[in-house]
């Protein structure tokens, strides 16, 4: 029997600084495309916060190391490699909030790897495709599967950004939420961008939900420093004020199928026609759910509705490349929230998590296909 003669080390690295805080850290072999098990992981509530992995000799791994605070959230990655028994550091980035900060030395790199995402081409989602994308570019011997673009500079916000905030004037901005979903996506390949006049079409959600605080009664107590406002649900109340956040998080749930937040621009949008279908769908919903709680005269003023609206091929592609890098940041994180779940054995939430990866995925690459075809005209 031949000897196993690969050569490693253990390495001991902290993932987590607060467990307090709903973060995880990891580490990724590049190489073997899956997630290492530490050997002695230290858990502190729910999370792991340390432990050792064994790394081989000439592999690149990413090491994601959680950072965040109970008032912001700051992840940094380590692009590493084994050399001589030797732990070597590549390349460093962090990401605070869902701003990245990247060193002066990889800018170009991380501009390129933001054009060719924006173009549509296959160079991978989030932190562990841009540590690919980076080992190909910083290692020549790797072959290279994407070809270098001219050099160009990112464009700078301008005067027709004052367009897109007129049109974030007519949706609403409501929160995000975790959504349990159909088994299979609805969201299918996007055709074409449609254009009128040599603009690109999109949908923005204009959608007003009701909420509990519908049913709130509200008093006045006196304090020292004067009136405190109190707010209340009691008896029947209280049972309508929950029946009408289910509505909401339903409302939410479905529109989520078809629509993507861009937190640069405070909305969501929607690239394909079955938005419309969605948005009359869950307005219909809200409206017979009021007339069935006995809530009819609120019926008229909860709408949902996509607005087709029509932009410059330059915003658009801003737009969608902003919508396209926040799919992609779900998509990484409900992949690490997979891993964990595999890793405890939890068999529901591996289902539930798994059906919301399909779906975002899904999402995604239409996203990136519209993407592609405004790119392409």
């Amino acid at each position: 029997m031949a000897m196993d003669e690969r050569k490693t080390v253990i390495v001991h690295f902290q993932l987590v600084r607060n467990p307090r805080v709903a973060g995880k850290g990891w580490v990724y072999d590049l190489d073997a495309d899956q997630f290492l098990r530490a050997l002695n992981p230290t858990f502190s509530l729910g999370a792991m916060v340390k432990g050792d992995f064994e790394l081989e000799e000439g592999k690149r791994y990413l090491v994601c190391a959680c950072e965040s605070s109970h008032k912001h959230s700051r992840y940094s990655y380590s692009l590493v490699k084994v050399e001589n028994g030797e732990v070597v550091t590549l390349a460093e980035w962090e990401k605070r909030d869902r701003n990245y900060s990247i060193p002066e030395k990889l800018k170009e790199l991380w501009l390129e790897y933001r054009r060719l995402q924006r173009r549509g081409e296959q160079v991978g989602e989030g932190n562990i495709g841009f540590a690919k994308f980076l080992l190909r570019k910083l290692e020549p011997e790797e072959p290279t599967t994407v070809e270098p673009e001219a050099e160009a500079e990112e464009q700078p916000a301008t005067p027709q950004q004052a367009q897109i905030a007129q049109l974030v004037e007519q949706a609403l901005k409501p929160t995000e939420l975790e959504i349990e979903l159909e088994e299979q996506p609805a969201v299918q390949a996007a055709p074409p961008a449609p254009t009128a006049a040599g603009l690109v079409r999109l949908y923005l959600l204009s959608m007003r939900l009701p909420s509990k605080y519908l049913m709130q009664s509200v008093e006045h107590e006196a304090t020292e420093g004067g009136l405190r406002e109190v707010r209340k649900w009691e008896g029947e109340k209280r049972q309508l004020a929950s029946r009408l956040e289910t509505i909401r998080w339903t409302a939410y749930n479905s529109m989520s199928r078809v629509f993507a937040y861009v937190e640069d621009f405070g909305v969501w949008i929607a690239v394909t026609d079955e938005a419309k279908d969605e948005a009359e769908k869950v307005s219909k919903f809200v409206k017979e759910e009021l007339v069935k709680l006995g809530l009819p005269q609120y019926a008229e003023r909860y709408v949902v509705r996509a607005v087709p609206v029509y932009l410059e091929p330059e915003e658009a592609e801003r737009v969608l490349s902003a919508a396209i890098e926040h799919l992609s940041a779900d998509v990484e994180e409900l992949r690490e929230k997979i891993e964990k779940a595999k890793r405890e054995e939890n068999k529901r939430a591996l289902a539930r998590l798994e059906r919301d990866v399909r779906y975002k995925e899904a999402l995604l690459q239409a996203f990136k296909n519209y993407l592609s075809s405004v790119v392409k005209r």
